[in-house]
């Protein structure tokens, strides 16, 4: 029988506490889970003070568990991860997880946000890394709540309800070659302000580094609002060999991921009612998002992986903790300022899984 390619919505879902770490709920165990979806139904009055980014701070974390603790999707511990997910969602795919416009006086929300694990992110079922859920015992997805107050100091959160979504293919085995994701988050606190790439940050290492997101974000404001006078500089080394294999301004650097995003129209500004009192239009400018950017390590190194972080069997190298660093020149430094630093990292499959 040929591969199935199913789309599913779980009848199970988790509802909205505030701040709070939901129980599990279960995956689909029939196939290879190529990408999986959430949809956050938000019950908040939004009022003037919306804030930026409002409708998509309704998830802080995500985590995607299986056998033996391995971690899928490790994205807890965060400040407004959905916002970071949600801007990522459209340079992928040039579409919006908002599934209708919010305004003023807006009773509730939906916002959904996709976590696809390939490389080519507009085939749902692109099998270029997946979970490989048919050949595991357990698998199960918790996310993490908002405050009540994220989306809009004076328009609190009063309920919500998460439901999931699954595409995954079945009828094929685990193939020997797959690629399995293996994400983690890094918020990182400001410290001070740092020149010439002066703040040091450890890259994971020990798979392949698919692709670094950066969102950043200024608390001087009631809540944070993303800014792009916080960190001025990027650069990525080699501690071992002191090579840089990549360095420039933030706002280069915005631009070359604008490039390879085709970024043309997915970040037209739009104003949302009166909420645009706090935020005014730009008349449809197209705009790079401020405070966010992706190193995307597939124009360097392998087009569908990335950045080979694992050890080289030709020389018997294998990278450390410490080995690959990321530098940041960090201007403008106040208290409460931080980054939100997504590893898009893949690993091959656990060998005891191939044709499972």
């Amino acid at each position: 029988m040929d591969e199935l390619k199913i789309t599913e919505e779980l009848t199970e879902t988790s509802s909205w506490a505030a701040g709070a770490t939901r129980p599990g709920v279960n995956l689909s165990r029939e196939g290879l889970i190529s990408e999986l979806t959430i949809r956050a139904n938000i019950t908040a009055t939004l009022t003037a003070t919306a804030v930026q980014d409002c409708t998509t701070r309704g998830l802080s974390g995500v985590e995607v568990k299986g056998d033996k603790g391995k971690a899928y999707v490790d994205l807890k511990g965060t400040n407004n991860l959905g916002r970071l997910l949600a801007l990522l969602n459209r340079c992928d795919t040039g579409v919006s997880g908002l599934h209708a416009e919010a305004d003023v006086n807006a009773a509730s929300f939906n916002q959904s946000y996709v976590m696809h694990f390939g490389s080519f992110p507009k085939d749902p079922f692109d099998l270029s890394a997946a979970i490989p859920a048919r050949a595991l015992s357990t698998l199960q997805i918790k996310v993490v709540c908002p405050a009540a107050a994220e989306t809009d100091p004076a328009g609190l959160i009063t309920a919500g309800t998460y439901t999931f979504g699954v595409n995954h293919v079945i009828e094929k085995s685990v193939p020997a070659n797959l690629m399995v994701p293996a994400w983690e988050v890094l918020e990182w606190p400001h410290d001070a302000d740092h020149s010439n790439y002066g703040k040091k940050i450890d890259i994971p290492v020990g798979g392949w580094l698919r692709r670094i997101v950066m969102l950043v974000q200024d608390e001087t404001a009631t809540v944070p609002v993303r800014k792009d006078d916080e960190i001025t500089a990027v650069n990525i080394s080699l501690e071992k060999t002191k090579q840089t294999i990549l360095s420039g301004s933030w706002e280069g650097l915005k631009y070359q991921m604008a490039r390879q995003y085709e970024l043309a129209g997915a970040f037209a500004e739009k104003a949302l009612g009166a909420i645009a009192t706090t935020r005014p239009g730009f008349n449809g400018a197209m705009l790079l998002p401020a405070g966010f950017l992706i190193i995307d390590f597939r124009k360097y190194f392998n087009r569908t992986y990335g950045l080979n972080l694992m050890s080289n069997p030709l020389t018997g190298y294998t990278y450390q903790s410490g080995d690959v660093k990321m530098g940041l020149t960090v201007e403008n430094y106040a208290a409460g300022d931080d980054t939100i630093i997504l590893y898009d990292i893949l690993q091959p499959v656990d060998p005891s899984y191939i044709n499972r």
